[in-house]
């Protein structure tokens, strides 16, 4: 039987930091194949397209459209997707609030962080970022809604 009493006090930061990143190599990697792949895709449409465009200019043809998803991503701006995905503030500000909370309680609550500076110092560290990026998420939200009502707006007019 495994009891948590037998562990050292020195693995179980070290565990929760191997965890914690595992967790972040896990996020950080599928969005990264997810965006190559997405690239992959796109540079085989645009280079099947322009061999078509070549044929068709030899044999005095029009040359074929680009596929709408294709110009949808094109005609998109990097601020418009930057500013529409704000999910990940939310995301380190939870992790950020709950690592500030370990701290903490890990600690046995405030009267030793009272007494101990060094504590203060990571928990009010880890407390500040999280409530930042929290508050990064909701204005980077609002920003975003406000951006896709113009983007909206503009489509409508034309």
């Amino acid at each position: 039987m495994f009891y948590l009493a037998s562990v050292s006090p020195l693995w179980i930061p070290i565990a929760s930091f191997i965890f914690v990143l595992g967790i972040f190599a896990l996020i950080v990697g599928s969005s990264l194949v997810e965006t190559i792949l997405k690239t992959r895709r796109k540079r085989e449409i645009l280079r099947y397209h322009h061999e078509q465009s070549l044929v068709a200019y030899e044999k005095g043809l029009t040359p074929p459209e680009l596929p709408a998803e294709v110009l949808k991503d094109l005609n998109s701006t990097k601020k418009h997707k930057r500013m529409g995905d704000s999910y990940g503030n939310l995301f380190w500000s939870i992790v950020l609030l709950i690592a500030a909370a370990g701290i903490l309680f890990y600690n046995g609550g405030l009267e030793y962080i009272r007494r101990n500076e060094d504590s203060l110092l990571f928990f009010v560290v880890f407390f500040a970022l999280g409530v930042g990026n929290l508050v990064l998420f909701f204005v980077r939200r609002k920003q975003g809604k406000n951006i896709q009502e113009d983007v909206k707006t503009t489509e409508e007019n034309d």
